[in-house]
Order: structure tokens, then C-alpha cells, then sequence
């Protein structure tokens, strides 16, 4: 399971815009989720997307980049595992 990290999202941007943009561009979206600031509740502008078929994680990286969402240049790449605390 290869997650995506999308990176400079518009504060207004939700999970199904995500979904959105990556179908318009032929890939399934398993999950999409947009990271929320524990106190606000509002975005943080970053989230992951985790495909239906994550052998083709690097070719959306590829095909993705420069995509814009609300006239914002999205950063996609393949999500670097958590660090422990």
C-alpha cells in the first residue's frame, strides 16, 4: 500500500476535489484524505491519496505533476513513512 502526499492544497479543498482530480486523470482513487488541524477543524493544505492500483503510484507522481486545484500547483509524491515520536 503506497500512499500519495498532496502538498499545497487549497484550504477549501476536500476529499471528493482530490478524488476528482485524480479520475479526470484515469486513475481510481482508493482513499482520499484531506489533514485537518486539531483545533480549528479547518485544513492544514496537505493530504494523501491511496490508489485502487498502487503499482501505478509512481506514474501518477509523474502525470500529476503540476496539476493545479482552485489555481494552486499541487506537490505530489510518494508519502515518506511516519517517524516515531
Amino acid at each position: 500500500m503506497e500512499k500519495l502526499f498532496i502538498g499545497n492544497l487549497p484550504f477549501s479543498a476536500s476529499e471528493s476535489d482530490i478524488e476528482n482530480l485524480f479520475e479526470t486523470k484515469g486513475f481510481k482513487v482508493k482513499s482520499a484524505v484531506v489533514v485537518l488541524d486539531r483545533q480549528t477543524g479547518r485544513s492544514r493544505g496537505f493530504g494523501f491519496v491511496e490508489l485502487a492500483e498502487p503499482e501505478r503510484s509512481a506514474e501518477a507522481v509523474e502525470v500529476m505533476a503540476g496539476a493545479e486545484l482552485a489555481r494552486r500547483k499541487l506537490t505530489i509524491n510518494v508519502a515518506q513513512p511516519r517517524k516515531a515520536a
